[in-house]
């Protein structure tokens, strides 16, 4: 480093406000917290200045709390909570939303369901009493569930027949990404489809009477709203749930990988003209807190791959990081697309990338400067209610622990550089990683040539055949 650069990096970070106070206020993790004499959890955040109230109500149930072929129920019970309850219909429930200025949805993930309200704040009242009204007295008609049922068959693209079902229990089919998957995460991968065909409406309404409690629910309001008067409106709708506790959970153990793997896909995909690869890694569930360290490291290693990749090399045109994680669990895939004649070049810039970062970690000043780039997302990102809520909910139960939210700011700004190079080595460990080849069988070049090869070889057998036939007549004559 010269002289002038290093005088003016002393500067900067003499003259820059500390990184944990620059971007979002400590009160942003501060909700009043209350819970409720039946057991749920509410978490009010007021934000003045803005129109509008999100609103979120997480359920403590999600696809991994059912086993195989039953994992499509927390789904199926989702949209039948939206069908209707014993005062309105659906129709007119979405009216009560929309003609005041709101939107609702839900989504089912693999440890939760989440139902979502955003609404114009000086209607936030009928917000929450639709929102309660789906949750604590849908009609759950029969009538309704094949409804449903169709339209959750729509959305999975289809009913699996017999035999995709048949061919999936063998692995026949199963691409290079569902290959790795269960490869990650073993006996909670299921190689068996989850529809709604074989889901009764009896199974609905177990499910709904045994989850749907009190005690597995926390509700997350922000934005634009008197905390006195929400208070209260929560407690005259919410508050009469009747107590009950939390279901005790019954999940396998997720075993970690003991040995580097290699996978490509098994007749999947049948045709194409570029290849994906990935290195793909079993990281921590979100109830080790390790968030943190999770945003700094796609920060890092998704602008070296693309730098490396696509940038220098003009091997890919997009190189990046993927990751997922719920509370037991997540997965990181470092992927990139390119030609099938440069997926051996490209798998191995990867791991020499890799393996430098591991050796090498990131210096003070590196990491300083991912710090600010990863928080000013943040804080982009937390400008809305609507996102700030769906954080809350979506991290209910690992980051959220009696009325403390996990400050992200504060949690990015106390990583060190090595600490940092600690995690990367522990959990980007080359020889518990699974290299993923996700290529086709055949390009599309090779299957027309093969067909036209076919083609040809039947016209020709065709031509012989009318030829020996033509011989035959001509002796009989």
């Amino acid at each position: 480093m010269t002289a002038p650069r290093a005088c003016a990096l002393i500067l900067l970070c003499c003259i820059a406000p500390p990184v944990w106070s620059a971007y979002l206020p400590d009160s942003l993790f501060e909700p009043l917290y209350a819970r409720l004499d039946n057991g749920m959890e509410v978490y009010l955040i007021p934000r003045n200045g803005v129109h509008s109230v999100s609103m979120r109500l997480a359920v403590g149930y999600g696809t991994l709390d059912e086993p195989c072929g039953r994992r499509e129920l927390p789904h199926f019970l989702e949209h039948m909570l939206f069908t209707g309850t014993g005062a309105h219909s659906e129709e007119e429930l979405d009216a009560l939303i929309s003609d005041n200025g709101g939107t609702w949805n839900a989504y089912t993930y693999d440890d939760s369901t989440v139902y979502e309200v955003d609404i114009f704040n000086a209607n936030a009242r009928t917000g929450l009493e639709v929102l309660h009204e789906i949750v604590a007295s849908p009609s759950l008609a029969a009538e309704k569930a094949e409804l449903t049922r169709d339209i959750i068959a729509r959305e999975n693209g289809g009913r699996p027949s017999a035999l995709t079902s048949w061919l999936l229990r063998r692995g026949i089919g199963m691409d290079a990404w569902d290959q790795a998957q269960e490869l990650l995460v073993n006996a909670l991968y299921c190689r068996e489809f989850s529809s709604a065909e074989s889901i009764a409406l009896d199974d609905v309404r177990s499910a709904y009477a045994r989850w749907y409690v009190p005690g597995n629910m926390a509700l997350f309001v922000a934005g634009d709203f008197t905390p006195a008067e929400m208070r209260a409106w929560i407690a005259g709708t919410f508050g009469g749930l009747p107590r009950a506790a939390a279901p005790a959970a019954d999940r396998p153990d997720v075993a970690g990988l003991d040995a580097r793997r290699e996978v490509a896909g098994t007749l999947a995909p049948l045709l194409g003209t570029e290849a994906k690869v990935a290195l793909a890694f079993r990281m921590p569930g979100t109830q080790e807190r390790t968030g943190a360290f999770d945003t700094l490291l796609y920060e890092q290693l998704a602008e070296v791959l693309y730098n490396e990749i696509r940038t220098r090399r003009g091997l890919a045109y997009s190189a990046d990081v993927e990751h997922y994680t719920n509370r037991d669990y997540g997965l990181l895939y470092a992927y990139a697309d390119t030609e099938l004649s440069t997926v051996d070049e490209v798998v191995a810039i990867m791991e020499e990338e890799l393996a430098r970062l591991r050796t090498d970690g990131v210096d003070a000043g590196r990491l300083e400067t991912l710090k600010r780039r990863s928080l000013m997302k943040v804080a982009q990102y937390f400008q809305s209610n609507a996102s700030f809520a769906d954080y809350l909910a979506t991290n209910w139960g690992s980051m959220v622990r009696n009325g403390e939210v996990w400050n992200v700011e504060r949690a990015v700004a106390g990583v060190t550089a090595e600490g940092f190079g600690d995690y990367i080595r522990r959990h980007l460990d080359p020889e518990r990683m699974v290299v993923v080849r996700h290529t086709p069988v055949l390009t599309y070049n090779q299957f027309y040539t093969i067909v036209l090869a076919l083609v040809l070889v039947l016209a020709a057998a065709g031509g012989v055949w009318i030829w020996r036939r033509g011989g035959v007549r001509r002796r009989s004559e």
